[in-house]
């Protein structure tokens, strides 16, 4: 009967050896998916906050773009105000050469600063791509420790 018992005795203790290894390398897992999930977190938010910064720096340069069309269209309001107010010849006019440098003047640096907020959307825009990866890879590493710890749970 004894030698009938020694082998299950074995085998049982087989099992339990492998039951303890298992449940250590799980207990391992749950270490490092909880590492992983709290590094997610971080760069989540960090990618939440410059997303956040990027929508409110291009709502700033929109706004800025409007007023500068706004300020464009009241010196064209104001040229030809100025042109259809002239008795005589345009050119002997004094107000209006003055007008039309102002309108000159005024007209470049509105360009200037357009192409200046142009530039700064376009790297707000590389910016924010630059975080595009970073983001994609941490939902699927997110998703795929999901799973691991479904895993373990069934181990």
């Amino acid at each position: 009967m004894l030698k009938r018992v020694d082998p299950l005795r074995k085998g049982l203790k087989d099992l339990e050896t492998k039951a303890e290894d298992t449940r250590q390398k799980g207990e391992e897992m749950t270490k490092i998916i909880a590492e992983l999930e709290a590094s997610i977190a971080k760069y989540k938010e960090e990618y939440a906050m410059v997303i956040s910064d990027a929508s409110v720096i291009k709502n700033d340069l929109s706004t800025v773009e409007k007023r500068f069309l706004l300020r464009l269209r009241h010196l064209e309001k104001s040229l030809l105000t100025a042109l259809n107010e002239v008795k005589g010849r345009i050119l002997d006019n004094n107000r209006i050469i003055t007008e039309l440098e102002t309108l000159k003047e005024e007209a470049s640096e509105i360009q200037r600063k357009m192409e200046e907020t142009d530039t700064v959307m376009a790297e707000v825009d590389r910016v924010s791509q630059q975080y595009l990866p970073l983001s994609t890879s941490c939902s699927a590493m997110y998703f795929t420790l999901e799973s691991l710890n479904q895993v373990i749970e069934i181990m």
